[in-house]
């Protein structure tokens, strides 16, 4: 003669599976770049990383014995130096009109 669980049986089983699932590791992001200290969730996307000025950027740091820039910290820079270049006068200013 086999025991009927009860609803309560299988509801605490169902909130424990579900409690489980809930607090399971997330799966390890298996393809990395070392250089950016960054991890990816597929091939595709690390490959696109590769060619990435931010990439480039981080493996000129990395033959240089520097950390590595975050993401965040690297598009200030960018930004920082398209502003620079924006002000910057033209050099046809500079001159005298004599001199033109």
């Amino acid at each position: 003669m086999s025991r009927d669980p009860g609803p309560l049986a299988l509801g605490s089983f169902y909130a424990w599976t579900l409690n489980h699932k809930l607090h399971q590791p997330e799966p390890k992001k298996m393809f990395t770049c070392i250089s950016c200290r960054v991890a990816f969730d597929t091939a595709a996307e690390q490959r696109t990383h590769f060619f990435t000025d931010w990439h480039r950027y981080n493996m000129k740091r990395r033959f240089a014995n520097l950390p590595p820039v975050a993401a965040i910290a690297f598009n200030e820079k960018v930004f920082e130096r398209r502003e620079q270049n924006a002000v910057r006068s033209d050099p046809r200013d500079l001159f005298c009109s004599a001199c033109r």
